[in-house]
């Protein structure tokens, strides 16, 4: 089993899927709105997006009601799923528009923003409760993570813009990589995030079935000096 060090690492990183699609995609803007046909009107757009996408704790919260805290764990997978779905997706299609009332509009990216939201905002109902199984010392790094969330894509958007002066100097031109390649680094701290949470899930099952284990041996031993 890992020390507590290590568990709280991994409770660091795990926090760190919490909220970091939504940021990264408003650190990234500057990079983005000189190929984007709204320009920087394309924040209020992303914004109402993301509110639409605040639906789906509201959902999760139904169906725990009726399915009951088994639909914790899947629900925790199927958020880092989706969360990297859209970060690959948004790197291919990130710029790509449609033709909407006779004017081009970002379509895939207001889309895909709005699915990263739907899963970053549940995971704020989701990650907590599994936090819970462990000690408080251990919640506090999932705060930290979470935290980290939104310092991350900054400190990567700093790096990207360090080629050309800075993201208000260049305008976002001239980045040291490319937007798709930043959506992929995304993708990889989510990929990290979720395998954080498997090492988790797994050292939680092992605790409980330990602590059955021992208190039926309790019970068994107070059984037979009865």
């Amino acid at each position: 089993m890992p020390s507590n060090v290590g568990v709280y690492l991994h409770m660091l990183v795990f926090g760190l899927g919490s909220w970091i699609a939504i940021n990264g995609i408003y650190a990234e803007l500057p990079f983005m709105v000189n190929d984007l046909p709204e320009g920087y009107a394309i924040a209020a757009t992303l914004g109402v997006a993301i509110q639409l996408g605040n639906v789906a704790p509201l959902l999760y919260g139904v169906l725990r009601r009726r399915y009951g805290g088994s639909l914790a764990i899947p629900t925790t997978y199927f958020i880092f799923l989706i969360g990297i779905a859209c970060c690959i997706l948004l790197s291919i299609f990130w710029k790509h528009t449609l033709l909407v009332g006779g004017k081009r509009s970002s379509v895939a990216l207001i889309v895909l923003t709005g699915g990263v939201a739907m899963v970053d905002s549940t995971s704020s109902v989701v990650f907590w409760p599994f936090a819970s199984r462990f000690p408080s010392d251990k919640v506090i790094a999932l705060a930290t993570g979470e935290a980290l969330s939104s310092t991350v894509p900054g400190i990567l958007s700093l790096i990207q813009s360090s080629g050309s002066g800075g993201v208000c100097a260049s305008n976002g031109s001239h980045p040291l990589f490319p937007v798709p390649l930043y959506f992929v680094a995304l993708a990889l701290v989510l990929l990290a995030s979720s395998l954080a949470f498997h090492s988790l899930h797994r050292i939680s099952s092992a605790s409980i079935v330990a602590t059955a284990a021992s208190c039926q041996q309790q019970q068994q031993q107070q059984h037979e000096e009865g």
